[in-house]
């Protein structure tokens, strides 16, 4: 049995850069499963040196709230299926999916830095620094924002987490983009020579 939300609280979050921001338009039809994608999303990195007590307190409050008596591990392949956990120790074994990511290995992001993905079914609405309205259009990557977040808990085929809904953005600084460095894509390669004697018309191109 499914249920999508459980628990949910409400927060601001603190200062960090939009990425990834789909919140214009909203994403197609899935053809493939019949329902809705999520319509609006975006990805979110807070710098290193921000305060994210609040944010992890209201994660931790509304995993307890849900789960008061632990978190049962569902999962199909586990080891420990059936297993009871509390809340701390279900977040620790990746039982219970946690909103905030820090493994940025796999990310252009700083070092230290974390981040997350708020999605919604309704356009959001964005303010800037004085509370205006502004057009959704005008926030884009790397801006410095604050978010409106819902925090919510839910439980859907064996899985369980807690999830961030995006419900408004406001914009407190202009973007920068993220520098990519290709050292972490790429790897020393060899220089592959061609003998002169081996440049047959069968390696020209027309």
């Amino acid at each position: 049995m499914s249920d999508f939300i459980k628990t949910r609280e409400k927060l601001t979050t603190p200062r960090g850069f939009t990425y990834w921001v789909t919140i214009t338009d909203p994403l197609p039809y899935n053809e493939k499963f019949k329902k809705q994608e999520d319509q609006y999303n975006l990805q979110f990195m807070i710098e290193d040196g921000q305060d994210l007590a609040k944010l992890q307190e209201a994660i931790l409050r509304v995993a307890k709230t849900s789960w008061p008596k632990g978190v049962k591990d569902a999962r199909q392949h586990s080891e420990t299926k059936g297993q009871t956990f509390t809340v701390a120790q279900a977040f620790k074994k990746r039982i219970l999916h946690n909103p905030l990511f820090t493994d940025i290995s796999e990310t252009s992001y700083p070092e230290g830095s974390v981040y997350l993905r708020a999605k919604s079914y309704r356009k959001p609405v964005c303010v800037d620094h004085n509370r205006n309205k502004i057009d959704n259009g005008s926030i884009g990557i790397g801006d410095e924002c604050i978010l409106s977040l819902s925090i919510y808990s839910w439980e859907f085929s064996g899985n369980v987490g807690i999830s961030f809904g995006l419900e408004g953005i406001q914009k407190v600084g202009q973007g920068r983009g993220i520098e990519y460095d290709p050292t972490k894509d790429f790897e020393d390669q060899k220089v592959t020579e061609v003998k002169a004697e081996e440049q047959g018309e069968e390696f020209m191109v027309a």
